[in-house]
């Protein structure tokens, strides 16, 4: 609108003196046009100031969500599914005080089992300095690398590894207190105080995830977490760009809560173990994960629940479009070829005299396809073959989606 206004005035300014000079009009009122337009031009960008100043500049909205199609083979059905979509908003108190939260809708549909709403993150920022930093509200746990990093345009594949659905629950949120910061461009990390789970809901083939806790968490038994990652190549000039992290993860807390503030009479806590790293060089990409789940206290929690749960992944990619291709509405594209193998046992110690439920160690191969064309948007194809140690092995799978983030 502005760029208009000015046009505008310019060309109507500019036809003023020889319009002039047609009526006998002195030629000096071209200068007091000139002066004229400066002072029209000071005044639509004051204008211009002070909407952009009662528009509320420090409010950030944001999203990202996808959707998915199922093909089973053998007697399950196929099935569509817009299996989230999640809306940001933030707000800026100060430069150093700040607001973040995601409201998530899955399935769809919200109705009694099916579908679901909930905050998946929620929480005041507070800067302080670069090595010391607060965080307050509901977290994401810092296991792993997708349960902090789950847009869908930042992994391979329509649904999330295996094991961060059974080993590490993503996402797994809690709500607490917590401080991050970093030494440099080559070491962060995360440290926070915060509810823990509610081993009651731990089972023996979906692991600790139904002891996250989405609402009203009691506080019975507390939990620590946090993370430290290092950047080996942050301060480096290489002939080669390459990029490096290294991660190590951990969380520490009881079992004994409830719903509602409330307390449950287990005595058993969960001690997780997690280490991860991403590398990348020139057009190859590899990402991998190990984590182990410790569960003192399993016999007394039942549900065939294991002593300790496992599991693993690794992940290569090669970024196959051409240059050439790269322009036009393709000129920010990228497609990319994966393969992931997925290693998880959510019955991989347990307790003495229990048998454990065999179909509990799987495994998932995963070899598809993402294409960006933006960065912002992504489409996937992938095919997955699945195996466990039971009886009965689970049906193959192919999958299509489309992923966004702004």
């Amino acid at each position: 609108m502005k760029l208009k206004t000015l046009s505008s005035l310019r060309l109507l300014l500019a036809l003023l003196p020889g319009a002039f000079m047609l009526i006998g009009m002195p030629a000096c009122a071209e200068e007091a046009n000139e002066e004229r337009l400066l002072e029209l031009e000071r005044h639509v960008q004051e204008m211009q100031e002070q909407r952009e100043q009662s528009g509320s500049p420090n409010i950030h909205l944001g999203g990202y969500g996808e959707m998915h199609y199922n093909v089973v083979e053998g007697p399950a059905k196929d099935m569509a599914d817009l299996h989230r979509f999640v809306l940001y908003l933030g707000y800026d108190f100060a430069e150093w005080a700040r607001l973040h939260s995601e409201v998530e809708i899955e399935h769809a549909f919200i109705e009694e089992g099916n579908g679901e709403l909930s905050i998946e993150q929620a929480f005041i920022e507070l800067d302080g300095s670069e090595q010391l930093n607060g965080r307050i509200g509901r977290v994401l746990v810092p296991l792993g690398i997708i349960n902090q990093r789950h847009e869908p345009t930042t992994f391979n594949g329509v649904e999330r590894p295996l094991v961060d659905n059974v080993i590490i629950p993503t996402t797994w949120m809690a709500d607490g207190a917590g401080l991050h910061g970093g030494f440099g461009d080559k070491v962060k990390y995360q440290a926070y105080l915060t509810n823990s789970l509610d081993g009651t809901n731990f089972s023996a083939l979906e692991g600790i995830r139904g002891g996250r806790m989405k609402e009203r968490p009691g506080l019975s038994q507390l939990a620590i977490s946090g993370r430290v990652d290092f950047f080996p190549f942050a301060d480096k000039e290489l002939d080669t760009p390459r990029n490096l992290r290294l991660g190590a993860a951990f969380f520490g807390g009881g079992v004994g809560n409830a719903n509602k503030g409330a307390a449950n009479p287990i005595d058993a806590s969960v001690n997780m173990s997690a280490v991860d790293a991403e590398y990348s060089v020139g057009k190859f990409d590899l990402r991998g994960v190990w984590a182990l789940g410790q569960i003192d206290g399993a016999l007394a929690i039942g549900n065939n629940v294991a002593e300790k749960i496992m599991g693993w992944y690794l992940e290569g990619a090669i970024h196959v479009l051409p240059d050439g291709w790269k322009q036009g509405k393709l000129r920010n594209a990228d497609a990319v070829i994966f393969v992931r193998y997925d290693k998880a046992d959510t019955q991989h110690k347990m307790p003495a005299g229990v048998t454990p439920n065999l179909a509990g160690d799987r495994t998932e191969t995963t070899f598809g396809i993402s294409f960006y064309p933006t960065g912002n948007l992504v489409l996937k194809a992938d095919y997955q073959i699945k195996d466990n140690a039971g009886a009965t092995d689970p049906a193959n799978q192919f999958n299509l989606g489309a992923g966004w983030a702004f």
